[in-house]
């Protein structure tokens, strides 16, 4: 990456809330039989992985401890056992908002990068994005997606998705 270069990213809108926005994610990225890793950080990474379920992927989980962030090293140890790079992608959610836990992206991402895993980053920035700073292309996220409710402080309806060419592959 150039600094201060941008990605070139595609951005899509939905009449929708965040769980709108993840189907939206799931449904482009997620083939039966998929497997995505969705690390564990509370009700909302339950859920997307629940989801990610229901349309016949495979949510592979890392543990966490109630109020916790997400844990880099427990990314880190799933894509480094992964050796023949099935997991396909990175489901992280930025801020639980049951929890209010915010987690690191940076970390995630150089636990992805250490792992030298080709999986997809993709973020769920519902309940961070307008509250915690967030950049895309700084965080080589893939695929990020929100909705207009909780961080924005807007009402409930509308969901967005920006993906980079990587995911627009897929």
């Amino acid at each position: 990456a150039v600094a201060g270069a941008f990605l070139a990213v595609d951005l899509l809108f939905f009449s929708a809330n965040g769980h709108g926005g993840w189907e939206s994610v799931i449904a482009n990225l997620v083939a039966p039989g998929t497997r995505i890793l969705v690390p564990g950080t509370g009700h909302f990474s339950d859920g997307w992985a629940e989801q990610v379920r229901a349309f016949g992927g495979e949510a592979v989980r890392t543990p966490y401890v109630e109020g916790t962030p997400i844990d880099a090293a427990a990314v880190e140890a799933a894509l480094r056992a992964d050796t023949a790079h099935t997991i396909a992608a990175v489901f992280a959610v930025h801020t639980d908002t049951a929890s209010g836990t915010t987690s690191d992206l940076r970390a995630i991402r150089r636990a992805i990068d250490a792992a030298a895993h080709p999986a997809l980053y993709v973020v769920d920035v519902v309940a961070s994005l307008g509250a915690v700073p967030f950049g895309m292309d700084a965080l080589g996220v893939n695929v990020v997606m929100g909705g207009s409710q909780k961080g924005l402080m807007l009402p409930p309806g509308l969901a967005f998705v920006a993906a980079d060419a990587r995911a627009l592959e897929v």
